[in-house]
């Protein structure tokens, strides 16, 4: 995605800022349709806490690769649903559609607003062609070689490494003991008291820790290659 080439804080500010205009542009639009809208606080529709910086060995260490983070929202305002109760019960499938309608629309005019559509659009297209880069297919090789020497052989990219993490993760959601595979705050709150999850996440926190060097060498030659690609 586009804002990993952006530090991290900034990269958050850009999701804050996003999701605030959002709200913003949801409460303009249910107003047009004849309803009241409250806009949420962005911290319960963002885990502004979760989230791992991937250039943070300090992270690493703590968090491995956010597989096993727990997501921290805050809670929502009651405020939405106090209104949607007062409604008359005809009323309440009009405001439920008109909200579905105005949430989409907001994405896309916030998303547009700051030049996000054409930005991913343009970021994809470049990502394909560094993709089919001599360069770029080298340093897979020399980041699954450091890999295997760190201890984790087998494994094509740090993707590869974190997918099957993820893949373990979401067996043990799965599990009859621990719940139904939904991975939501709730849930995963609940997987804490897993041993299973808890090896899980020795695990991760190992292979981010033994793999930081070698993803950082691979994440600056795939920087270098899309930054040189978008400045032409």
């Amino acid at each position: 995605m586009l804002a990993e080439l952006l530090p991290k804080q900034q990269a958050d500010d850009i999701r804050v800022g996003l999701a605030g205009r959002k709200e913003a542009l949801t409460q303009e639009c249910m107003s047009g349709k004849g309803f009241r809208y409250y806009p949420q606080p962005v911290g319960s529709l963002l885990d502004l806490h979760g989230s791992v910086d991937p250039t943070s060995i300090a992270d690493a260490r703590s968090r491995g690769f956010g597989v096993t983070s727990i997501p921290q929202f805050q809670k929502q305002a009651p405020d939405n649903d106090t209104y949607y109760k007062s409604l008359p019960q005809q009323r309440r499938q009009d405001y439920s559609s008109a909200l579905s309608a105005c949430v989409t629309s907001a994405g896309r005019g916030a998303n547009s607003e700051q030049g996000l559509d054409a930005a991913q659009s343009l970021y994809a297209r470049i990502e394909g062609k560094v993709e089919k880069t001599k360069e770029y297919r080298d340093a897979l090789t020399t980041w699954a070689s450091c890999s295997a020497e760190a201890g984790y052989p087998g494994y094509s990219s740090r993707d590869d490494l974190v997918g099957r993490l993820a893949k373990r993760r979401q067996d043990i959601a799965r599990k009859p003991s621990t719940g139904n595979g939904v991975m939501d705050a709730n849930s995963m709150t609940g997987l804490q008291h897993d041993p299973d999850f808890a090896r899980l996440h020795d695990d991760e926190v190992a292979a981010a820790v033994a793999t930081f060097p070698c993803s950082q060498a691979m994440t600056a030659v795939r920087a270098r290659l899309i930054t040189g690609l978008l400045s032409t």
